[in-house]
């Protein structure tokens, strides 16, 4: 329950931590990518607007033409100004709303409802596309243009002309080079008037057809339109209070763009808002049009959209490093609570295998000093002894587990013979097995070198081999076994008797195990293993112990 509840709140301090830094490094990201936004988004305003705020344009001079290819005339400028304007304005990523209105304000023209069409003489008319066609149709219209990838395409158009300007269709067939020819057909009826015109191998221009949107923005949504059409509206407004001299020419035009909320860093600033405008006059026979532009962006929106890549690998990022940093906290604070585990079981642990030598003692000392039994006097005085060798013993295995645990010991690695190591140490205990009937069996494959601390790897196969003695019958037998395992060195101590259970098996290793849970008084100081482990474990050796048919086998696995 408390590594659980640490771990939880480890993943919460570490996670709120990283949220921050997430937060901080994406909002300076932001930061710095609104700002470079901001700054091109002013070029470009004022690039529109460097000349004159408002640019007058007057057809009043050309006697021979008539009002209705005035108006004609009409359609192409806006065209060929919003042509110009146009590039600037993607690159920047504004979005922009262009409105041609007469002097009550009333929309002539408005940009994503016209489709300019130039036949072979360049003469230029104006299809009104919210008039004709349904949304499905301006959707495949739009889609032609994204897949062909281009600002103008070829096609016919059949149909009527109306105020020697404005078409009104009745087929129109658009040509590919990949695919088949898109047909559109439209059941409208001519008005009175209205003269019927066909165009082959016209040019129809995506000058007017759509509202700019910068090449960082996505499609412009209802809303971002409305405010680039107030934009547009205020400036007319403002444009014409000017004329009528009720205000001053620049009483609206704030630089080249008003900001309604901003936010900042040092010296890094971007606007939340961004806002531009544009007003051209233009003048036929005396009636005034206005081509007005409305430029509105929202600079972090699209400073995310460019770097949501980036973000998205930053966020996983950040969890890869939560999750790392958590984890070695919990490992960290895991392995505080084993070694706090190991200590109270190693003080318990010391305290009982300490506590029957030195009751032994005592009795003992009282029994000489009371002069009890002075026959037995040699006798107790050899339990004395006896009993101090056996604490003595304990004690220097206990610093010999402290030593290697702490890794004060270093390694004096070299290559040697695994084989005659197994040999040697065998010959120490042979007279050993001997006395208790015990048989040695060897099951070695000479010519395999270990790289190893020869004198703490022969320590290893000392304390298998005497952990073995102590547990195999009189008549039982040892099998010592070098081989290889999957082009490793493979060492093992097998000897009959007892199995171990499976609780016993993961235990055996630890300071002070006995399988014997009364921890009886047995041959050994119990950490024979322990010192085994701390031993491999430093050399960084595979090691483990099963059961087999006869018995029980100890090994390990080292490194050529």
């Amino acid at each position: 329950m408390e590594k659980k509840r640490y771990r939880r709140k480890t993943y919460r301090r570490v996670g709120v931590s990283f949220a921050a830094l997430f937060l901080v490094v994406s909002s300076i990201l932001l930061l710095v990518q609104s700002s470079n936004m901001t700054e091109k988004m002013d070029a470009a305003a004022y690039s529109i607007q460097k000349e004159n705020h408002y640019d007058l344009v007057s057809y009043d001079d050309d006697k021979d033409m008539s009002k209705q290819e005035y108006r004609r005339e009409l359609v192409q400028y806006c065209n060929e100004t919003f042509n110009e304007y146009s590039e600037m304005l993607l690159k920047a990523g504004l979005y922009s709303r262009v409105l041609l209105l007469d002097e009550n304000g009333d929309v002539v023209l408005r940009s994503g409802d016209v489709l300019c069409v130039a036949d072979g003489d360049s003469e230029y008319y104006a299809l009104l596309l919210d008039t004709y066609f349904s949304p499905e149709q301006k959707e495949l219209l739009f889609q032609h243009f994204h897949d062909k990838d281009s600002w103008e395409f070829s096609g016919d158009f059949q149909g009527f002309l109306r105020d020697t300007y404005q078409l009104v269709p009745q087929k129109i067939t658009l040509r590919t080079e990949t695919a088949k020819a898109i047909v559109f057909d439209f059941e409208t009826q001519p008005s009175p008037g209205d003269t019927p015109i066909v165009i082959m191998q016209g040019e129809f221009g995506v000058d007017f057809l759509v509202d700019s949107c910068g090449e960082y923005t996505a499609p412009p949504s209802r809303n971002v339109l409305e405010n680039c059409e107030a934009i547009a509206r205020h400036s007319f407004r403002k444009c014409r209070e000017w004329e009528q001299g009720r205000s001053d020419p620049f009483a609206f035009y704030d630089g080249a763009f008003a900001v309604a909320e901003g936010f900042g860093l040092g010296t890094i600033a971007a606007p939340i808002f961004y806002e531009s405008n544009e007003v051209d006059i233009i003048s036929i026979h005396g009636e005034k049009y206005y081509l007005v532009f409305g430029m509105y962006a929202i600079p972090p929106l699209q400073a995310f959209r460019m770097l949501w890549e980036i973000l998205a690998i930053l966020f996983l990022l950040c969890c890869f490093l939560v999750w790392l940093t958590a984890r070695n906290f919990i490992k960290t604070y895991e392995k505080q609570l084993a070694l706090e585990e190991t200590r109270r079981n190693l003080t318990n642990a010391v305290a009982h295998e300490l506590k029957t030598p030195l009751g032994i003692i005592r009795s003992c000392s009282e029994g000489l000093l009371e002069k009890i039994n002075e026959k037995k006097r040699g006798h107790y005085l050899s339990v004395i002894v006896s009993e101090t060798e056996y604490m003595d013993k304990a004690i220097l295995d206990m610093l010999k587990v402290s030593e290697i645990s702490m890794r004060e010991r270093p390694l004096n690695l070299a290559s040697c013979s695994l084989c005659a190591l197994v040999r040697a140490e065998a010959a120490r205990f042979e007279p050993v097995a001997a006395e208790k009937q015990i048989r040695l069996e060897y099951n070695l494959l000479w010519g395999f070198e270990i790289h190893c601390d020869k004198l703490l790897l022969s320590q290893v196969i000392s304390n298998f081999l005497s952990n073995a003695l102590r547990h195999t019958p009189p008549g039982g037998e040892i099998r010592l076994t070098v081989r290889a395992e999957k082009g490793k060195p493979y060492c093992s101590v097998e000897n009959s008797g007892e199995f171990l259970e499976e609780e016993a098996q993961k235990k055996v290793w630890d300071v002070f195990y006995k399988a014997d849970s009364a921890r009886a008084r047995t041959e050994g100081s119990g950490l024979g293993l322990a010192i085994c482990r701390e031993i491999l474990e430093k050399h960084g050796f595979a090691y483990g112990v099963k059961n087999t048919e006869n018995g029980v086998v100890f090994w390990f696995i080292g490194e050529n």
